[in-house]
Formats: C-alpha cells, sequence, structure tokens
C-alpha cells in the first residue's frame, strides 16, 4: 500500500464535501495521473483479479477490485488510534471499516459488515450502541453503578453460546483431521467466555460499561469471522482453478480487505472474499488490468462516527494501517484495563512487538506465543525467552502460560491435543517442606460443629479435615494477609442463632454482592478481607440508616467501603433486593432454599478462588482469573454456558457437580484434574506416588479406577490439599459442599 507523502494528512476522516471535490471527478483524477488512455473501460470479457469491477483513483494509486461494486477509502497514512465517542475507533476499527490484510489476522476480512437498521435482536446485539441497548443503574451498594439492561444480556449469551459451538466444532474438526489452526482458536473461546460473564448483573461505571459492551461485540464479531475464515474459506485456497474460469461471487455480507499484494488478492478473489487491490497507477499496463466503472470512494464520515471523546482518549497506537501492532494494543488496551479501571485519562503502556499478542493470553494454554515471521499460522510453543517486547510494561502486567512439553516438544504434534497445565517449579520456602514433624503438628482442623444449614461436606473432604496434620503454631508464623477470604465465609449466613445477625449479614452481602465481584474483577490480582473484616462490614447497620455512628466495628466497616469502593457514594438498602431473578423482602431472613443457595455460592465461590491461588502460588501463571481452563474440568457447569469459574451459580438441574458429585464415578475427572494439577505445580518429596503418578498420564478420561481405587486416591487428594493450603496461606481451606443432599 502506498503511504507517499503527497497525499493530504488523514484524508480518509475528511467530510463528504472537501473528498468529493478532490476524487469525486474519477476522469480528472485519471489526467491528472497521466493514466487516462492506460485506463479506458472495458467493454467485455471475464474479469481477472487485477482487473476492477469498479476501481478508483486516489492521487497516484489505483484501487480496484474484482468483485464488489464500491471502492471504500482506504485509512492511508499515519494513524493515530483511539477511541471516538461511540466506543469504537473510527476508521481503524476493523469490525465496522475494511482494513489492509494482515497475515496475523486474516479472518477480519471475513467479519459480518454491520447491519444498524435492522430489527433482528441477534444484529443489535452485534451492531447497537451501548445506549441504544440501555442501562439500568444498579441496585447496589456502591452509587454511580450502572448494568445492561436485564432484558438484553440474554440476546448477548445466546449469540455467544452459538458463536462458541461453531468455534468449538471447527477446533473438534481440525483435530479430528489433525489439521493445524492458529492458537487463537482457543483465545477466542477463552475470551468469549470471559467478556459475555461480565455483562451479568456486574455493576460498572458507565463509561466502563459503554467500553465493555463494545469489547463484547468486538469479540463475537472477531471469533464469527475467525470461524467463517477457516471453516468456510481456507479450504478454497487450495482448490485450482482455471485461468480463464469466471470469478465467484464475492460475500457482500463480510468486511473484506485492502492489499496491496497480487496474491492475495487472487487467493481472496478466487474463494469469494472481498478484496480491494491497491497499486501504483503509473506502474500498470492496460493488457494486464480492465476497468468495467470508474466510481468515488466511499467516505467514512457518511458511515462511522468520527467525532473525539472528551477528554480525548488516550492514543493506542501511531503507525501505519497495515501494522499488526495496531490491532495488537487493541486487544492490549482491553484486557488490561476494561479489566477494569476508568479507560479515560489513564496512560497506557503499549506492545510494539510485532510477535506477541495480548489476545492468544486470553486462553491460558496457550498463553504469549512467539511466531515465525514468515509464517500465517501461529502455532503453540513454549514460553518465549528473553527480555519484555517493550520495557514500558511492568513484568506485574504480563501474564505468561505454560503449555505441557508434549504440545511444545515438536510441530508435528497436534496443536489442539491436550490441555495446558501449570509448569512445575521448584519449591523455595513453601513446597517441599521438611516432612519432619514439628511439635506443635496435630491430627484434624478442630472446627466448631457447623449449623444445621450449612450443605453437607462429601466424605472423602469430611476425613480430610480429620486427618490433616495441622501445624497449629504455623499461622503466627505467617503473615496474617494471607489469611483473607476473597467471599465471606458460609457460616455468616447458616449460623441461626442470632437471627438479627443472620439477617443482616445476609441481606448485606447481597445488597454489595454484584458490586464486590465487580471489584474483584477490576484488581489485577484479586484479593479479599479478612474474616474479621467480613464480619464487620456485613454486620454494619449504615446500609439502612445514616452514616457516622461510633463503634468501633462500624468505623472499622465503613473505612473498608472506603477503601473497597473509593470515590463512590453510598446507596441505602430498600425495601426488596433481588436475586437470581427472585424478589425477597429485606426485612426477614430468606426461606431455606433459598438461603441454602446462598451460602452454597459464597462457598463455591472461595473454592473456586482458593484452588486457583494454590495452583498459581508456585505454578508459572500468576493471575487467578487467567486459569479458566484449568479449573473447568475441576468445577464443570452446565453446557454451553458463558459463566467461568469464578462466578458459581447455584444449579436449577437438581445434581450436584464436580467434586461434589453424587456419584464417585461422576467426580473422577474432577478429582483426578484437581491432583494433576497440584502433582504438577508443587515439588513435593513427601507428595503420595499416587499423585505424582498422575503427571504422567496423558489423558485423564482414560484413567481405569475401580470404586475402592477411586475413593483411596479421592482421600489422598483431599488430604494433601487441605495440608498444602495451611501450609501456604495459614488457615483451613474451604472445602465442597453439596448444593442438594443426594445419596446414591
Amino acid at each position: 500500500m502506498s503511504l507517499s507523502t503527497h497525499r493530504p494528512e488523514n484524508v480518509c476522516e475528511w467530510h463528504i464535501s472537501p473528498l468529493t471535490k478532490r476524487y469525486g471527478d474519477q476522469r480528472r483524477a485519471r489526467i491528472k495521473a497521466g493514466v487516462l488512455e492506460k485506463m479506458s473501460a472495458m467493454k467485455d470479457g471475464v474479469l481477472t483479479y487485477l482487473d476492477g469491477l469498479t476501481a478508483s483513483l486516489i492521487d497516484e494509486d489505483l484501487i480496484t477490485t474484482p468483485n464488489m461494486s464500491f471502492i471504500p477509502f482506504p485509512p492511508f497514512g499515519d494513524r493515530n488510534v483511539r477511541l471516538r465517542v461511540d466506543g469504537l475507533y473510527g476508521v481503524d476499527d476493523h469490525t465496522r471499516w475494511p482494513q489492509p490484510y494482515n497475515e496475523l489476522y486474516p479472518h477480519y476480512a471475513c467479519i459480518r459488515r454491520p447491519i444498524i437498521d435492522s430489527a433482528s435482536w441477534e444484529d443489535l446485539v452485534l451492531w447497537a450502541s451501548p445506549d441504544a441497548l440501555g442501562f439500568c443503574e444498579a441496585d447496589s451498594i456502591a452509587s454511580d453503578l450502572w448494568v445492561v439492561d436485564p432484558v438484553e444480556v440474554p440476546k448477548f449469551t445466546e449469540v455467544a453460546k452459538q458463536i462458541r459451538k461453531d468455534l468449538q466444532a471447527l477446533i473438534q474438526d481440525a483435530k479430528d483431521a489433525g489439521r493445524e489452526l492458529p492458537a487463537a482458536a482457543q483465545g477466542y473461546d477463552a475470551a468469549l467466555v470471559h467478556t459475555v460473564s461480565r455483562l451479568h448483573h456486574i455493576p460498572y461505571r458507565k463509561n466502563v460499561l459503554q467500553l465493555l459492551v463494545r469489547e463484547v461485540q468486538r469479540t463475537l464479531l472477531e471469533s464469527d469471522g475467525f470461524v467463517t475464515y477457516w471453516k468456510r474459506f481456507w479450504p478454497q485456497f487450495s482448490k485450482l482453478r482455471m485461468v480463464d474460469e469466471v470469478l465467484p461471487a464475492a460475500a457482500s455480507d463480510l468486511m473484506g480487505a485492502f492489499t496491496p499484494d497480487p496474491e492475495i488478492a487472487q487467493k481472496f478473489a478466487s474463494a469469494g472474499i472481498p478484496i480491494w487491490l491497491i497499486r501504483s497507477a503509473s506502474s500498470i499496463s492496460q493488457t494486464h488490468t480492465q476497468v468495467k466503472q470508474w466510481c468515488q470512494p466511499s467516505a467514512p464520515s457518511v458511515f462511522l462516527c468520527l467525532e473525539d471523546t472528551n477528554p480525548l482518549s488516550p492514543s493506542i497506537w501511531r503507525g501505519t494501517a497495515d501494522h499488526r501492532g495496531k490491532y495488537i494494543n487493541m486487544h492490549r488496551y482491553t484486557i488490561t484495563h476494561l479489566v477494569f479501571r476508568d479507560p479515560w485519562g489513564q496512560t497506557i503502556p503499549v506492545y510494539n512487538d510485532s510477535e506477541f499478542d495480548p489476545i492468544l493470553r486470553t486462553s491460558p494454554s496457550i498463553g504469549v506465543v512467539r511466531r515465525a515471521t514468515s509464517s500465517s499460522t501461529v502455532m503453540f510453543s513454549s514460553r518465549p525467552a528473553g527480555d519484555l517486547p517493550n520495557s514500558t510494561i511492568l513484568p506485574e502486567y504480563v501474564q505468561f502460560a505454560s503449555v505441557t512439553g508434549a504440545s511444545a516438544s515438536a510441530s508435528t504434534s497436534s496443536s489442539l491435543s491436550v490441555p495446558a497445565i501449570p509448569a512445575k517449579r521448584p519449591s523455595e520456602s513453601r513446597g517441599g517442606r521438611s516432612r519432619k514433624k514439628p511439635k506443635s503438628v496435630k491430627p484434624g482442623f478442630h472446627a466448631p460443629p457447623e449449623p444445621p444449614l450449612m450443605p453437607s461436606k462429601p466424605s472423602a473432604w469430611f476425613y480430610a479435615f480429620e486427618d490433616a496434620e495441622v501445624d497449629v503454631g504455623l499461622p503466627r508464623q505467617m503473615s496474617q494477609d494471607l489469611r483473607h477470604y476473597f467471599f465471606p465465609s458460609a457460616t455468616l449466613f447458616a449460623n441461626a442463632s442470632s437471627p438479627a445477625r443472620q439477617l443482616a449479614n445476609t441481606m448485606n452481602w447481597l445488597f454489595m454482592r454484584s458490586a464486590w465481584i465487580g471489584h474483584l474483577m477490576s484488581m489485577h490480582q484479586p484479593h479479599g478481607l479478612q474474616a474479621q473484616e467480613w464480619r464487620d462490614l456485613l454486620g454494619m447497620t449504615a446500609y439502612h440508616s445514616r452514616r457516622g455512628e461510633t463503634t468501633h466495628a462500624q468505623r472499622h466497616a465503613e473505612e473498608i467501603l472506603d477503601r473497597v469502593f473509593p470515590g463512590h457514594r453510598f446507596n441505602q438498602q430498600g425495601p426488596t433486593i433481588v436475586y437470581h431473578q427472585r424478589t425477597l423482602p429485606t426485612n426477614c431472613i430468606p426461606p431455606d432454599d433459598i438461603l441454602r443457595d446462598i451460602i452454597w455460592e459464597v462457598n463455591e465461590a472461595n473454592l473456586r478462588m482458593e484452588v486457583a491461588s494454590l495452583l498459581t502460588l508456585e505454578g508459572e501463571e500468576k493471575n487467578i482469573l487467567q486459569v479458566d481452563d484449568i479449573l473447568r474440568p475441576i468445577f464443570p457447569g452446565p453446557e454451553n454456558t458463558t459463566f467461568t469459574f469464578w462466578m458459581p451459580i447455584p444449579s436449577a438441574q437438581g445434581h450436584n457437580r464436580g467434586l461434589s458429585a453424587d456419584r464417585w464415578q461422576d467426580r473422577v475427572d474432577a478429582v483426578t484434574h484437581l491432583g494433576r494439577h497440584l502433582a504438577s505445580v508443587w515439588d513435593d518429596d513427601a507428595m503420595p506416588e499416587a499423585m505424582l503418578r498422575l503427571r504422567t498420564i496423558w489423558n485423564l478420561h482414560t484413567t481405569d479406577l475401580n470404586a475402592d481405587e477411586f475413593h483411596a486416591l479421592e482421600k489422598m487428594i483431599a488430604k494433601y490439599y487441605c495440608e498444602l493450603f495451611y501450609n501456604n496461606f495459614g488457615r483451613p481451606p474451604t472445602v465442597p459442599r453439596r448444593l442438594f443432599d443426594i445419596q446414591y
């Protein structure tokens, strides 16, 4: 693509009038370029990829397309890419305007073209402005927080489910056929989950929520384009075509791409992908290129919002539009700052290394991968060695995920073979302790009797609590900060000995629940509160009455609120509150079935975050929100769901799952995956041999265990997990609970 300096700066963003004045008279443009005689219109004959069904001259550049009836104005020159007032990137937004072909993102040409005026709810989900979808002020403790209209959220979920279904079918087909796919296949699968799940009743500031909606739309469109490219068009590229064969009609509902490369133009035109070829007009020979119709290039200002935000959004990329760094920085901006800080006015450290792409980091089994410059397929590889690509990026903000030795060892192995597990790291101060028992080691955690409403523990975990070897002096040697809880302890809602306190704990938690989840997800490394902090926070009465009461607990709770939700005003609790579409009065304890759901949910949420914390404490992956596919086998959810492991939802299907499944056969997968991850991460000489053997099993689904063998292994893994967690965090772990009491 020509980037010569004769063209006015930022001409692609001109309004229609000056653009028409300069480029509307195409005959004059050809005379000025000295190519009038060479570029006469063709009368008949078969179009080739070098010919123009339509064509435009833009200064000295000739743009032709063999399969489209219009010429979009290309984003020429050096671009200053930034968010505009509609939450999009203007002419540089690949979901709204054709972009130069990029070998790392060839599927962007297969993103669907915008359909703005359609009445279809699917089209509204993909392209409507955030304001058109509708926001509602959140019913939560912190003010100035908003959620997407609850009527619209299921529509996003349905579209995401269908795209994920198509994407997973593509991955499976490639796996069955032994065909290579870009690593971004699993990256998009994870990105769909992590973006759409954040729409579910989690409140944000309005400008952040607008950015979130746009990013969800971008993820849906990119993922859909990825499936379309690799399933529908990629097989066409290898088919032989006769020289005089008529080109297929273009898929006019797709975005298409610009390219200066005739080979790309031939490949796309032969497959039916919209393509615009850009060449220097002075180098064109009439014998090689003929044009049917000349037209004025379409002005982006007619179709796109180019108005800047106030204050001006930070620049996320400066450079040519054909550089992959533009898209890399779009993804990085979202991944590091949509999760979830105020996007306006922050200085964003950018990735300028073309061999790294954060979209791949959204899949923990892939991570950041090196790619060969000459290759158009990004495959699995081991973690890159050497310095970071940009010294302005702090190491703690760059997340790497490891792959198994098997998947990284040879290029001949299937890139979609097995999920990755954290690389085992020799433990320094925590793992691999000497097993010489100090005098303070006692058997069992000696937990107090549980309230009747507490859901039951599976037997293996009950016995693990009884049999674990506990160094009772250890907590005094460890930082108190390690003993935090991501969510309040379930016993705060189950203890009926003080109904007034039980009511306050329950309703105050439901009031702050969504805001707290949003707060956790806004942290680079999520961190909870101490047990006493939770007791003070949930027991306070400031939600119901004026602030400023003088008790120590009240002051402490208000300090915590100000720390967790800085800069927010706080709402007062109303007469009712909604929990999972159920409206509850706030002046009485919920019915037992709903209360059990609440208790199970906070217990399950703590359990999942604690397992993630333990596995990332010594593993390569340090961000616990980035290990979704590692934990998914341990905490399986309903099929086709967009909820992630850190958002447990009480099941309406009447059976327990994962580590708490009722039948032992249904627990095998979850228990063995937990055991293998523990064995792979922790280097412990005293680890039981049966757990160590799990590291060597390629496919845990093939594990052949009878009931007795499995129960012995389950007790071993549960006991080891409880001891390991206690030795690293200085408190007993949260253990699995059964939502439903079903006996087999």
